[in-house]
């Protein structure tokens, strides 16, 4: 609903499922008793925000990758 949401007022968005699904079998919980996103899971998210949501602001920016 959120994304369709941010389609339709124009607003730039990016849906992370995709990206943390293709690393579903990893454990990305700093642990058992906290389910906060651990260092990995962190890192995917930036990486999908950079390549995804950044893109356009990252264009010959090489230092950032």
């Amino acid at each position: 609903k959120i994304m369709s949401f941010c389609e339709t007022k124009g607003v730039k968005s990016l849906d992370l499922e995709p990206a943390f699904r293709r690393h579903a079998g990893e454990s990305l919980t700093v642990n058992r008793f906290d389910s906060h996103p651990n260092e990995r899971a962190q890192r995917i998210a930036a990486d999908a925000i950079r390549d995804g949501l950044l893109s356009d602001l990252m264009q010959g920016n090489t230092a950032s990758k």
